[in-house]
Order: C-alpha cells, then sequence, then structure tokens
C-alpha cells in the first residue's frame, strides 16, 4: 500500500512538472546613450558617447529560451548590440599602456554582449496571471576598439563584467494574448567597485497556429559601472534601449 501511494504521489508530482519550453528570436533596433572613460591609475574624465559616434542605431538578432519546470523557471536571452562612428574624445583613453589624448580625433567601435540566465519561482501559480521572482546573472561583454585618426594608434577594449541580480516577472494572459514585464537589478559597491544596474523587458505576444506566437517589445538596459582591475580603472554610464520584434514557439 504504501508503495503504490509513493508511486502515486511521484506521478502526481512528475505531472505538475512537466516541462515546457519557449523559443525565440528576434531583431531589434537599440540606440545607445551616455559616457565612458578608461584609464590607468584613475579616470580623468569621461567621453559622451554621441560625441565619438556610438549613439547611432543597432540592429542586432537576439535570442530568447525560458524552461518551465513547474514552480522554477530558467530563462536566457543573448543579444548583442554594436555601434561604430566618428568623433573626438573629450577625456584621454588609456588602456593597458596605451593611450589616446583627448581632443583626438578617433574612429570608435563598441560591441556590447547582453546574455542573461534567470532562474524564478511563481509566486501566483495559474496560467493567467504570472507573478514571480528569482535571482541570475546579467553577463556584460564589453568589445570594442578606439583608433585615432592620423597616427593609427589604437586602445583596444576586452572586459567581461558578470553581473548578479534579483529579477521578477509579472504577466497576465488573455486567450490569445499575453503581455509581461521582466526586472532585473542590482546596486552594489564593494572595493572602490560602484555598480548600479537596471534592465527592464516589456513584451506582448499573441499566438499565431500551433505552436508558434509573434512577440514585439521593449527593452531598456541602463548601467552604471566604476571597476577597478589592477592599474585600470573604468567608466561606463550607459543606457541601451529600443524596440525589438520577433517570433517564436511554445511546446
Amino acid at each position: 500500500m504504501h508503495r503504490i501511494a509513493a508511486a502515486l504521489i511521484s506521478c502526481s508530482l512528475l505531472a505538475c512538472a512537466s516541462p515546457t519550453l519557449d523559443v525565440g528570436v528576434n531583431y531589434g533596433q537599440y540606440s545607445l546613450d551616455g559616457n565612458l572613460g578608461f584609464g590607468s591609475g584613475g579616470v580623468s574624465g569621461v567621453t559622451p558617447l554621441d560625441g565619438i559616434g556610438l549613439g547611432e542605431d543597432s540592429n542586432p538578432t537576439g535570442v530568447t529560451a525560458t524552461i518551465g519546470l513547474g514552480s522554477p523557471t530558467l530563462v536566457f536571452s543573448a543579444t548583442t548590440p554594436s555601434f561604430e562612428g566618428d568623433g573626438t574624445l573629450d577625456a584621454d583613453i588609456d588602456i593597458d599602456g596605451t593611450t589616446i589624448s583627448a581632443g583626438a580625433n578617433v574612429h570608435s567601435q563598441l560591441e556590447v554582449g547582453m546574455l542573461q540566465g534567470l532562474l524564478l519561482f511563481e509566486m501566483v501559480p495559474g496560467s493567467t496571471v504570472d507573478f514571480a521572482l528569482g535571482l541570475g546573472v546579467n553577463m556584460l561583454d564589453l568589445t570594442g576598439n578606439f583608433t585615432e585618426d592620423g597616427t593609427g594608434e589604437e586602445v583596444l577594449l576586452d572586459q567581461a563584467l558578470p553581473i548578479p541580480v534579483l529579477a521578477g516577472r509579472a504577466g497576465v494572459e488573455v486567450g490569445p494574448v499575453g503581455v509581461s514585464a521582466l526586472v532585473t537589478w542590482i546596486g552594489v559597491s564593494y572595493e572602490d567597485n560602484d555598480l548600479d544596474a537596471m534592465d527592464l523587458d516589456l513584451r506582448a505576444e499573441m499566438g499565431l497556429f500551433g505552436p508558434m506566437v509573434g512577440y514585439a517589445g521593449y527593452r531598456n538596459t541602463s548601467l552604471d559601472i566604476f571597476y577597478q582591475d589592477d592599474d585600470d580603472f573604468g567608466k561606463f554610464d550607459v543606457t541601451i534601449s529600443g524596440m525589438y520584434f520577433g517570433i517564436g514557439a511554445s511546446f
């Protein structure tokens, strides 16, 4: 009898925890705003991004995946906006001993890898209303270069910043239409490093046919980072925002 009861309970738990999978591919249009500064021995100043031509729109492709395991849900996303332009530095840029002085005209390239992995727990069970809390990591991968006109002097940037975050998601689904908001945030200071990061992802989706869904959204990522890596310092105070459109499937 005990074995039969245990088997029934196990089957019930497995049924409740039947995994689900949502995947999607999206195309976005993002803009970049803010300031950056890099130096050795301290950051003497910052340069506005639009002053070096990095405020223009970027059109990256992104991917998302959501794995439902009952109450816990795994959320993954990745997109890499890249920006390129020309302008004049307002402050020195010094990375790994290579310096381009303030006032120099430069050609700039900046690629911002935005990777996200979250673990969420449902606070309100049900298929119509969704409210979940959790935690995870937003990985920021900065890759770029600044090349001085005339001299060809080049400063290279390659910095990966794993950012632990708290996360919350709220949504409502009525018939074929669903609307949701996913927010992650962290604000900490440690060993002369300051980090304040918030990511807001608003999305509306609609069932198309079979497992297929179409969706559109708005994402706003704001980052205020000051870090020290040995003798190198960096200041990155930016906002990346824009619309995206995608198609996906639910299983």
